[in-house]
């Protein structure tokens, strides 16, 4: 194994097998080494750690089959670590944890046993156009108070969620023109909950086995301006009493999806607005179980069942708020469905068909 501790020095093209500590270590302030295009696989422990204030350009490596995460930055450190393949291994690819700072960029990272990358406890990295792919858990997994900034990552065929936020941050991460797209065996394209605070937008979200966005647990995220297409479930879930109207909806095209377009239950109360639901296989929007909130100005159509179902009993105060009016329309295009609902006209126009189970 390799330790730096101070200046810049080189570590270009060598290969590390079966270390029992990790292959190469950068330690402290002062220390901003180039590590280069080498080779680490089947370690004891983690392949490339960057810690205590510590720098370094860790670029270019291959990394497999380590029994912790391939590259670790943490306390403090703010490298910038680019253009790496990273493959299997029981950790995760790339992890980042108290206080780490820096770029992770351009990096491939595949078939991790825990998340492809994963942030907590403080780390604001920026985290920008990482190919993440057929890992066992997450793609990329941001909890226990980290944030930082998520743009251009394309994440695929993970066995969980494919971005899952969990925990309060100050500032909260961001999200922004991520490609997320499912395979059969997934689950949820991104998963947010447990107070989250993320803010996500001009994301893709396509093909996942279950829904495309799932808020629940006190999550109040804003989702904005995402492409929503082929979920195997319902498009967005929004769940639970704790989801409250800080949780916003805006300006999404949820499209061909299996169950509803975007579901509210379980006396959730976000704010839905300005989005368009198209051509699922069941209801548009469907409001259930205790919902609430405020619906406005959606362009609902060409959805296989009801544009809009609303049933066991929406309160009477959020129905006022869905009846059409100048600021509050909701354009519906194809039958509307009122199950079991004390509900006040929701629609423009009078539906073609009403469904009363």
């Amino acid at each position: 194994a390799l330790r730096s501790q101070s200046g810049r020095p080189t570590v270009e093209a060598n290969e590390f097998r079966g270390c029992p500590l990790a292959a190469v270590e950068v330690r402290d302030e002062g220390s901003d080494p180039l590590v280069i295009n080498n080779t680490v696989m089947d370690g004891s422990d983690g392949g490339i750690v960057v810690h205590n204030q510590a720098r370094g350009t860790i670029k270019g490596n291959t990394i497999a089959g380590n029994v912790k995460a391939g590259i670790t930055m943490c306390t403090g450190a703010s490298g910038i670590v680019c253009d790496n393949v990273v493959m299997g291994g029981k950790g995760a690819g790339i992890l980042c944890h108290t206080d780490a700072g820096g770029v992770v960029r351009g990096n491939r990272i595949s078939a991790t046993e825990k998340a492809g990358i994963e942030m907590r406890k403080g780390a604001k990295t920026q985290v920008v156009a990482n190919h993440v792919t057929g890992g066992l858990a997450q793609g990329i997994f941001v909890h226990s108070g980290a944030g930082g900034h998520f743009e251009a990552n394309v994440i695929s065929a993970c066995k969980g969620p494919l971005i899952e936020v969990t925990g309060a941050a100050e500032p909260p991460p961001v999200f922004e023109k991520n490609e997320l797209v499912g395979g059969p065996g997934g689950g949820v394209g991104m998963a947010l909950h447990g107070n989250a605070r993320a803010e996500v937008r001009g994301c893709l979200v396509k093909e996942c086995a279950r829904a495309g966005v799932h808020v629940s647990d006190g999550a109040a995220p804003l989702v904005e301006a995402n492409k929503i297409i082929g979920s195997g479930e319902h498009g967005i879930v929004i769940a639970g009493e704790s989801v409250q109207a800080t949780c916003r909806i805006v300006d999404n095209l949820v499209s061909g999806s299996h169950l509803a377009g975007i579901d509210v239950s379980q006396g959730a109360a976000p704010v839905v607005t300005r989005n368009v639901v198209e051509r699922g296989s069941a209801s548009g929007l469907h409001m259930h179980d205790g919902a609430r909130g405020v619906f406005e100005h959606n362009t609902v159509r060409l959805n296989a069942k009801a544009g809009v179902t609303v049933r066991q009993a929406l309160t009477h105060r959020v129905a006022l708020r869905l009846a059409p009016r100048p600021r509050g329309d909701n354009r519906v295009l194809g039958e509307v469905g009122f199950q079991r609902g004390q509900v006040l006209a929701l629609v423009e126009r009078r539906p073609q068909q009403v469904e009363v189970a």
